[in-house]
């Protein structure tokens, strides 16, 4: 997140990763679908054709403060650079995906999937509850958001600690 030096690309990629939204979902984005003050994004009418509230990090909430105070958008919160009113189209975000990799070094393949499936892993690895992510990314089946469970590096002693607060001191 650190290779983009335009305002833009640092929080279209953020808000990408902190909400874990699909390039449908990204493009679509009208300025109206993000709460600042709540620190939700509204998706419309996404893959499944369901609607849904993402929650925000303060990090993602004070970069589209910024750039929506630097670029100020018409309609879209990423609107194409040639004509206002127009979103950004998913080629010109994965061509600035792709330069932004190239710039920070990284040989793995980075497509704006892999900020999705990052966000879902990351959000296990956290303790996430599986069915809250389901919902978060949008899945119509549970079995879709499994997938993660199986690339997430849980850990094993940290499954067990939501326990800890049930003992009293001495208990053993």
């Amino acid at each position: 997140l650190k290779a983009p030096e335009r305002i833009l690309e640092k929080v279209m990629f953020a808000l990408t990763y902190d909400t874990g939204m699909r390039i449908d979902e990204l493009t679509n984005l009208l300025i109206s679908d993000v709460d600042l003050d709540r620190g939700q994004v509204h998706v419309h009418q996404s893959k499944n054709k369901k609607n849904r509230y993402i929650t925000m990090s303060s990090h993602a909430i004070r970069g589209v403060k910024k750039h929506l105070a630097l670029n100020d958008p018409k309609d879209y919160l990423f609107e194409s650079p040639i004509r206002k009113g127009i979103p950004i189209s998913k080629t010109r975000i994965r061509s600035l995906l792709k330069d932004a990799v190239e710039k920070a070094g990284i040989k793995k393949d980075v497509c704006v999937h892999t900020l999705r499936h990052t966000y879902a892993t990351h959000q296990l690895e956290a303790g996430q509850n599986i069915m809250v992510l389901k919902e978060s990314l949008g899945h119509v089946d549970i079995r879709t958001t499994l997938i993660y469970l199986h690339i997430a590096q849980l850990d094993p002693v940290r499954k067990f600690g939501c326990m800890e607060p049930l003992y009293v001191k001495g208990d053993g």
